[in-house]
Protein backbone atom coordinates (compact mmCIF):
# COMPACT_ATOMS: atom_id res chain seq x y z
CA UNK A 1 0.00 0.00 0.00
CA UNK A 2 1.43 3.30 -1.05
CA UNK A 3 2.10 5.66 1.83
CA UNK A 4 1.98 9.40 1.43
CA UNK A 5 4.27 11.45 3.61
CA UNK A 6 3.13 14.96 4.38
CA UNK A 7 6.24 16.93 5.30
CA UNK A 8 6.37 19.99 7.47
CA UNK A 9 2.91 21.41 6.82
CA UNK A 10 2.58 24.88 8.27
CA UNK A 11 -0.68 26.78 8.18
CA UNK A 12 -0.69 30.43 9.09
CA UNK A 13 -4.06 32.13 9.27
CA UNK A 14 -3.69 35.86 9.67
CA UNK A 15 -6.79 37.77 10.68
CA UNK A 16 -5.40 40.55 12.88
CA UNK A 17 -2.57 42.91 12.14
CA UNK A 18 1.05 41.87 12.42
CA UNK A 19 2.55 45.30 11.89
CA UNK A 20 4.67 47.08 14.47
CA UNK A 21 1.81 49.53 14.95
CA UNK A 22 -0.34 46.87 16.69
CA UNK A 23 -3.66 47.85 15.19
CA UNK A 24 -6.63 45.63 16.09
CA UNK A 25 -9.24 46.26 13.47
CA UNK A 26 -12.25 44.07 12.93
CA UNK A 27 -11.98 41.38 10.26
CA UNK A 28 -15.02 41.10 8.03
CA UNK A 29 -13.95 38.33 5.65
CA UNK A 30 -14.69 34.63 5.54
CA UNK A 31 -12.24 32.11 7.05
CA UNK A 32 -9.19 31.05 5.08
CA UNK A 33 -9.26 28.08 2.77
CA UNK A 34 -7.18 25.10 3.81
CA UNK A 35 -5.18 22.75 1.60
CA UNK A 36 -3.41 19.45 2.04
CA UNK A 37 0.11 19.55 0.58
CA UNK A 38 1.92 16.24 0.11
CA UNK A 39 5.60 16.24 -0.86
CA UNK A 40 6.83 12.68 -1.38
CA UNK A 41 10.56 11.96 -1.68
CA UNK A 42 11.84 9.04 -3.78
CA UNK A 43 15.17 7.29 -4.20
CA UNK A 44 16.43 5.84 -7.47
CA UNK A 45 16.83 2.03 -7.55
CA UNK A 46 19.05 0.91 -10.46
CA UNK A 47 18.07 -2.39 -12.08
CA UNK A 48 19.28 -4.76 -14.80
CA UNK A 49 16.33 -3.98 -17.06
CA UNK A 50 15.80 -0.38 -16.01
CA UNK A 51 15.57 1.95 -13.07
CA UNK A 52 12.76 2.13 -10.56
CA UNK A 53 11.83 4.51 -7.74
CA UNK A 54 11.00 3.81 -4.12
CA UNK A 55 9.43 6.12 -1.55
CA UNK A 56 12.03 7.14 1.03
CA UNK A 57 11.32 10.16 3.26
CA UNK A 58 14.89 10.05 4.62
CA UNK A 59 16.77 10.03 1.33
CA UNK A 60 19.41 12.71 0.73
CA UNK A 61 21.23 14.03 -2.34
CA UNK A 62 24.61 15.70 -2.68
CA UNK A 63 25.84 18.25 -5.18
CA UNK A 64 25.83 16.75 -8.67
CA UNK A 65 23.18 14.15 -7.78
CA UNK A 66 19.44 14.27 -8.48
CA UNK A 67 16.59 14.70 -6.03
CA UNK A 68 13.36 12.89 -6.95
CA UNK A 69 9.94 13.81 -5.62
CA UNK A 70 6.25 14.29 -6.31
CA UNK A 71 3.87 17.03 -5.17
CA UNK A 72 0.12 16.73 -4.72
CA UNK A 73 -2.16 19.47 -3.41
CA UNK A 74 -5.81 18.94 -2.45
CA UNK A 75 -8.47 21.41 -1.39
CA UNK A 76 -11.07 20.91 1.35
CA UNK A 77 -13.27 18.95 -1.11
CA UNK A 78 -10.37 16.54 -1.77
CA UNK A 79 -9.97 17.87 -5.30
CA UNK A 80 -6.48 18.02 -6.77
CA UNK A 81 -5.45 21.65 -7.36
CA UNK A 82 -2.31 23.68 -7.97
CA UNK A 83 -2.86 27.13 -6.41
CA UNK A 84 0.68 27.83 -5.20
CA UNK A 85 4.25 28.22 -6.38
CA UNK A 86 7.39 26.13 -6.01
CA UNK A 87 10.57 27.62 -4.52
CA UNK A 88 13.80 25.62 -4.90
CA UNK A 89 17.05 26.19 -3.00
CA UNK A 90 20.44 24.78 -4.09
CA UNK A 91 18.62 22.86 -6.82
CA UNK A 92 18.16 23.42 -10.54
CA UNK A 93 14.70 23.84 -12.07
CA UNK A 94 12.89 20.47 -11.84
CA UNK A 95 12.23 18.25 -14.84
CA UNK A 96 8.96 16.35 -15.17
CA UNK A 97 9.62 12.62 -15.68
CA UNK A 98 7.39 10.27 -17.65
CA UNK A 99 6.20 8.52 -14.48
CA UNK A 100 4.82 11.73 -12.96
CA UNK A 101 7.78 12.35 -10.68
CA UNK A 102 10.11 15.32 -10.76
CA UNK A 103 13.91 15.29 -10.91
CA UNK A 104 16.05 18.25 -9.84
CA UNK A 105 19.84 18.47 -10.06
CA UNK A 106 21.41 19.42 -6.73
CA UNK A 107 23.70 22.45 -7.11
CA UNK A 108 24.60 23.24 -3.48
CA UNK A 109 25.00 21.85 0.02
CA UNK A 110 21.46 22.59 1.27
CA UNK A 111 19.03 21.30 -1.36
CA UNK A 112 15.41 21.90 -0.42
CA UNK A 113 12.10 22.91 -1.93
CA UNK A 114 9.08 24.75 -0.59
CA UNK A 115 5.57 24.75 -1.98
CA UNK A 116 3.83 27.97 -0.92
CA UNK A 117 0.20 29.04 -1.17
CA UNK A 118 -0.77 32.63 -0.38
CA UNK A 119 -4.25 34.06 -0.76
CA UNK A 120 -5.28 37.63 -0.08
CA UNK A 121 -8.54 39.49 -0.01
CA UNK A 122 -8.43 41.98 -2.87
CA UNK A 123 -8.34 45.67 -1.97
CA UNK A 124 -11.61 46.18 -3.85
CA UNK A 125 -13.39 43.76 -1.48
CA UNK A 126 -12.51 45.54 1.77
CA UNK A 127 -15.45 46.97 3.75
CA UNK A 128 -15.98 48.76 7.06
CA UNK A 129 -19.46 49.06 8.60
CA UNK A 130 -20.95 47.80 5.34
CA UNK A 131 -19.21 50.61 3.45
CA UNK A 132 -16.44 49.98 0.91
CA UNK A 133 -12.95 51.15 1.82
CA UNK A 134 -11.61 53.37 -0.95
CA UNK A 135 -7.88 53.31 -1.69
CA UNK A 136 -6.51 55.80 -4.18
CA UNK A 137 -2.78 56.43 -4.23
CA UNK A 138 -1.77 58.07 -0.95
CA UNK A 139 -5.33 58.41 0.40
CA UNK A 140 -7.45 55.82 2.20
CA UNK A 141 -11.12 56.49 2.92
CA UNK A 142 -12.64 54.50 5.79
CA UNK A 143 -16.19 55.54 6.57
CA UNK A 144 -16.18 59.31 7.15
CA UNK A 145 -12.40 59.51 7.58
CA UNK A 146 -9.94 60.29 4.80
CA UNK A 147 -6.37 59.32 5.71
CA UNK A 148 -3.21 60.47 3.95
CA UNK A 149 -0.34 57.98 3.97
CA UNK A 150 3.31 58.02 2.98
CA UNK A 151 4.98 55.69 0.49
CA UNK A 152 5.71 53.24 3.34
CA UNK A 153 2.05 53.34 4.42
CA UNK A 154 2.47 55.42 7.59
CA UNK A 155 -0.47 57.78 8.08
CA UNK A 156 0.56 61.45 8.13
CA UNK A 157 -2.85 63.18 8.27
CA UNK A 158 -6.57 62.56 8.60
CA UNK A 159 -9.46 64.66 7.25
CA UNK A 160 -12.90 64.69 8.84
CA UNK A 161 -15.86 67.05 8.46
CA UNK A 162 -16.64 67.62 12.13
CA UNK A 163 -15.22 68.77 15.45
CA UNK A 164 -12.37 67.22 17.43
CA UNK A 165 -14.72 65.28 19.71
CA UNK A 166 -16.47 63.68 16.74
CA UNK A 167 -13.09 62.95 15.11
CA UNK A 168 -11.85 61.29 18.30
CA UNK A 169 -14.98 59.15 18.43
CA UNK A 170 -14.53 58.00 14.83
CA UNK A 171 -10.86 57.17 15.44
CA UNK A 172 -11.64 55.35 18.68
CA UNK A 173 -13.93 53.03 16.73
CA UNK A 174 -10.82 52.09 14.72
CA UNK A 175 -8.80 51.66 17.94
CA UNK A 176 -6.61 54.71 17.38
CA UNK A 177 -6.33 58.28 18.66
CA UNK A 178 -5.46 61.63 17.02
CA UNK A 179 -2.09 61.40 18.80
CA UNK A 180 -1.45 58.02 17.17
CA UNK A 181 -2.15 59.50 13.75
CA UNK A 182 0.09 62.54 14.10
CA UNK A 183 2.88 60.67 15.91
CA UNK A 184 3.31 58.20 13.05
CA UNK A 185 1.94 55.21 14.97
CA UNK A 186 -0.68 54.19 12.41
CA UNK A 187 0.26 52.17 9.34
CA UNK A 188 -2.16 51.75 6.43
CA UNK A 189 -0.09 49.91 3.87
CA UNK A 190 -2.08 47.66 1.57
CA UNK A 191 -1.10 44.53 3.50
CA UNK A 192 -2.05 46.06 6.86
CA UNK A 193 -5.43 47.11 5.47
CA UNK A 194 -6.01 43.59 4.17
CA UNK A 195 -4.96 42.05 7.49
CA UNK A 196 -7.36 44.26 9.42
CA UNK A 197 -10.37 44.33 7.11
CA UNK A 198 -9.82 41.13 5.16
CA UNK A 199 -7.46 38.20 5.41
CA UNK A 200 -4.06 36.98 4.29
CA UNK A 201 -3.74 33.20 4.29
CA UNK A 202 -0.38 31.46 3.95
CA UNK A 203 0.26 27.74 3.81
CA UNK A 204 3.58 26.06 3.05
CA UNK A 205 5.16 22.62 2.89
CA UNK A 206 8.94 22.15 2.86
CA UNK A 207 11.20 19.18 2.21
CA UNK A 208 14.99 18.95 2.27
CA UNK A 209 17.57 16.54 0.89
CA UNK A 210 20.43 17.20 3.33
CA UNK A 211 21.36 16.45 6.91
CA UNK A 212 22.26 19.43 9.07
CA UNK A 213 25.50 17.75 10.13
CA UNK A 214 26.53 17.23 6.49
CA UNK A 215 25.82 20.76 5.28
CA UNK A 216 28.90 22.80 4.42
CA UNK A 217 29.51 25.53 6.97
CA UNK A 218 31.36 28.79 6.45
CA UNK A 219 34.79 28.44 8.06
CA UNK A 220 37.15 31.37 8.61
CA UNK A 221 40.68 30.30 7.64
CA UNK A 222 43.45 32.36 9.31
CA UNK A 223 46.05 33.95 7.06
CA UNK A 224 49.23 31.90 7.39
CA UNK A 225 51.51 34.91 6.96
CA UNK A 226 50.02 37.05 9.73
CA UNK A 227 51.95 35.58 12.67
CA UNK A 228 55.48 35.88 11.15
CA UNK A 229 54.77 39.41 9.93
CA UNK A 230 53.46 40.46 13.32
CA UNK A 231 56.51 38.98 15.05
CA UNK A 232 58.84 40.78 12.61
CA UNK A 233 57.04 44.08 13.18
CA UNK A 234 57.30 43.72 16.97
CA UNK A 235 61.01 42.87 16.68
CA UNK A 236 61.67 45.96 14.53
CA UNK A 237 59.79 48.22 16.95
CA UNK A 238 61.73 46.76 19.88
CA UNK A 239 65.05 47.23 18.07
CA UNK A 240 64.32 50.84 17.13
CA UNK A 241 63.11 51.67 20.64
CA UNK A 242 66.16 50.07 22.26
CA UNK A 243 68.53 51.85 19.87
CA UNK A 244 66.91 55.20 20.54
CA UNK A 245 67.18 54.66 24.28
CA UNK A 246 70.89 53.75 24.03
CA UNK A 247 71.60 56.76 21.81
CA UNK A 248 69.80 59.12 24.20
CA UNK A 249 71.73 57.65 27.14
CA UNK A 250 75.07 58.20 25.37
CA UNK A 251 74.28 61.81 24.47
CA UNK A 252 73.10 62.53 28.01
CA UNK A 253 76.34 61.08 29.42
CA UNK A 254 78.48 63.19 27.06
CA UNK A 255 76.73 66.38 28.16
CA UNK A 256 77.20 65.44 31.80
CA UNK A 257 80.94 64.86 31.29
Amino acid sequence: MKRIFSLLLVVVLVFGTTSVYALSWTSTSEPCKTYTINIVKYELIPGDVGNSFRVNPNTTARKGEYAYYSIEVYNADNQKVDPGKLIVTDMAAPTNLDNGLYAALVTGSRPMLTYSIEEKTSLQELHYNNMPITISGDTVTIGKLVFTRSVSGVVTDVHFDGNILELTKELTALNMTPEDVYNGKVCMSNDVLIQNFGMICKQTATSKWYNDADAIKNITIPKTGDAPLNALFIALVTLVTTGAAICFSCRFKQKKD
